[in-house]
């Protein structure tokens, strides 16, 4: 009986040593079957998802949907175009590359970013450095590579700039101004009376810091020619004290009120009220989609000079590409970033109304006269705690456009930032 049970026994153990196998070898297949066909879907969604691409400034919503559309077909690669609020845009790109917020969806491999702001994104390991050696003063002015340089480092493509300059109507202004102090004596002799149209020898956005930098931006300056530079800080001299003054001059000559409401600046040059005005693009563009029923002849050139002894210089802003050193598909995204801001540079204007910062070969001579400012600019500071000094700037000039003795506001703009840049 005994050995019976045995015998059954070891039956047992072998059929039961034989299902366990059985079990064992479809566990495997099917957790193979799984896992490969996880691999095979990852695989797909990794060819299918391509490129993701921020944004977080509206007047690039055509643009960067037709560049999309454009990099597909062009090189095969899609490119998801994202709009995400300013507010807290790099922050949010952080979260995003740390998965700790669902509800921002995936991370950019690549982003568009204001100059100003690389020392903040470099800062948080947000942005890989352009090697690429395409990007010299050869095919880029001196703005835009100061613009995408950080500590002596290239860490963005420049994409797009805006500056400021001059418009003139050439009934009354028939060759470009020497100067404004030639303006100013223009204006004295001025008969009003005989050019009933005329309400303003020159009208500009007095209150904005991109239209009034310029009078002072040739001597006045924090960071140096990249804005990175803690030892560089100009706002207190001599000379960026007379410029200050000079605009306080202007402001008894041509009477503009700095509370007035500047959007109707366009329309009121096309209607003849206005000789001559300091605009940007946005005033440019809108210029150029006016009716005309005036038949108002304009010219444009750069800021003149305040007078024989002192000069200008204007302020630019520069929008950069930058890829995210945190992407796992970097090279890619280097590509499409030269693709963007060297390769195809043609789309940008007609599209965003804002030119590209790449040298081009312009036959408008309009467009000459705008990238030749371009090149000439002032940038943006880029160091954190610099973040309020256009602010602090545009304070300084309200009062002095308002006739205030502004050395003391000038000489305390100094030592504060001296006390930050420590």
């Amino acid at each position: 009986m005994f050995n019976r049970f045995k015998e059954n026994k070891k039956v047992i153990l072998e059929r039961l040593t034989e299902i366990i196998a059985m079990v064992i070898s479809v566990s495997i297949i099917i957790l193979v079957a799984d896992n490969s066909e996880t691999f095979n879907r990852g695989e797909k969604e990794t060819e299918d998802d391509g490129l993701t691409l921020w944004y977080n400034d509206q007047r690039y919503d055509d643009y960067f949907t037709s560049l999309a559309t454009d990099y597909e077909k062009v090189k095969g690669i899609k490119v998801n175009v994202k709009y995400m609020s300013d507010i807290d845009y790099l922050e949010n790109i952080n979260k995003a590359n740390k998965q700790t917020d669902d509800t921002l969806g995936r991370a950019p491999d690549i982003y568009l970013l204001d100059s100003d702001e690389l020392e903040a994104a470099y800062g948080y390991g947000l942005a890989k450095e352009n090697d690429n050696s395409s990007y010299n003063l050869e095919n880029y002015s001196p703005a835009a590579i100061n613009a995408i340089t950080y500590k002596g480092k290239k860490v963005a493509y420049p994409l797009t700039f805006d500056t400021e300059f001059m418009i003139y109507n050439d009934a009354y202004f028939k060759s470009v101004p020497v100067n404004f102090q030639a303006i100013i004596n223009y204006s004295k002799n001025f008969k009003f009376s005989e050019n009933k149209d005329v309400k303003y020898i020159m009208y500009w956005n007095v209150e904005d810091i991109y239209h009034n930098y310029g009078f002072v931006g040739k001597y006045m300056n924090i960071g140096g020619e990249s804005g990175d530079d803690k030892t560089k800080i100009n706002v207190n001299t001599d000379e960026v004290k007379n410029a200050f003054n000079f605009y306080t001059e202007l402001s008894k000559d041509f009477g503009i009120n700095i509370s007035d409401d500047f959007s109707g600046l366009a329309k009121a040059f096309m209607n003849g009220e206005i000789i001559a005005s300091i605009v940007t693009m946005d005033e440019y563009n809108e210029l150029k989609e006016l009716d005309n029923p005036k038949k108002i002849s304009y010219n444009i050139c750069g800021l003149p000079d305040l007078n024989d002894e002192s000069g200008t210089k204007p302020l630019s802003r520069t929008e950069t590409l930058v890829v995210n050193y945190m992407s796992d598909k970097d090279k890619e995204a280097e590509e499409l970033a030269k693709y963007a801001t060297y390769d195809r540079t043609d789309l940008i204007y007609s599209q965003t109304g804002l030119f590209s910062t790449k040298h081009t070969d312009y036959a408008n001579a309009d467009y000459a006269v705008i990238q030749e400012q371009y090149d000439n600019s002032c940038i943006l500071p880029k160091m954190l705690v610099t973040g309020d000094y256009f602010a602090q700037v545009q304070s300084v000039l309200n009062k002095a456009w308002n006739g205030a003795k502004v050395e003391d506001n000038l000489n305390t703009m100094y030592e504060t930032y001296k006390t930050r840049l420590q």
